[in-house]
C-alpha cells in the first residue's frame, strides 16, 4: 500500500517538480503567466444552452448526443476542458457513481460561443442526470484545478 501510495502522489509529484524547474524554470513561469490570463478572462465564461437528444423512453445501451454552447469569449478552444459528469441518480437525486464524459469543440456560434457535443452510454437502468464542468486546460499540463475558475452548469 505504500508503494502503490508513493508511485501515485509522491514520485507524480516529484515529476511535475522536476518539469517545472527544468530549463531555468521555464514552464513554471509560463505557467504563472498562463494563469494570471485564466483569471483575467474567466468571468467571462458560461454555460448558456445545453441539449440532450434523448426520447422518452431510453434503455440501457443507448447513447445520448449531448451539445452545450459555451460562451468562451477570448479563451482558445485547446485551453479549455468542457466535460459533462455523467451517472445514476440515487433518491435524492445526487449522481452516485458518476463518471466524466469529455465534450469536444464542434462548432463556433459567433460572438465569442461556441458549441461542445459527445455522447452520454447509458450502459445501467434506473434514472440518470448529468452535469456540465469547464475547467482550464494548460496546454503542456493538462486541466488544471484552480480556485474560482471553474463553471458548473
Amino acid at each position: 500500500m505504500v508503494q502503490q501510495y508513493s508511485e501515485t502522489f509522491y514520485f507524480t509529484a516529484f515529476e511535475q517538480w522536476q518539469k517545472l524547474n527544468e530549463q531555468d524554470s521555464a514552464l513554471a513561469k509560463d505557467l504563472a503567466r498562463w494563469k494570471e490570463k485564466m483569471h483575467r478572462l474567466w468571468h467571462h465564461v458560461r454555460i448558456e444552452q445545453v441539449e440532450a437528444e434523448m426520447s422518452q423512453d431510453i434503455l440501457a445501451g443507448s447513447n445520448i448526443p449531448l451539445r452545450a454552447k459555451i460562451f468562451v469569449d477570448e479563451i482558445p478552444l485547446d485551453q479549455l476542458a468542457v466535460d459533462a459528469y455523467f451517472g445514476v441518480l440515487d433518491s435524492r437525486g445526487s449522481i452516485i457513481g458518476g463518471e466524466l464524459v469529455p465534450l469536444a469543440p464542434s462548432e463556433p456560434d459567433g460572438a465569442g460561443a461556441h458549441y461542445f457535443s459527445g455522447q452520454l452510454d447509458c450502459r445501467f437502468c434506473g434514472r440518470h442526470g448529468f452535469m456540465l464542468r469547464v475547467m482550464p486546460k494548460h496546454p503542456v499540463l493538462g486541466p488544471i484545478y484552480e480556485p474560482s475558475l471553474l463553471v458548473w452548469g
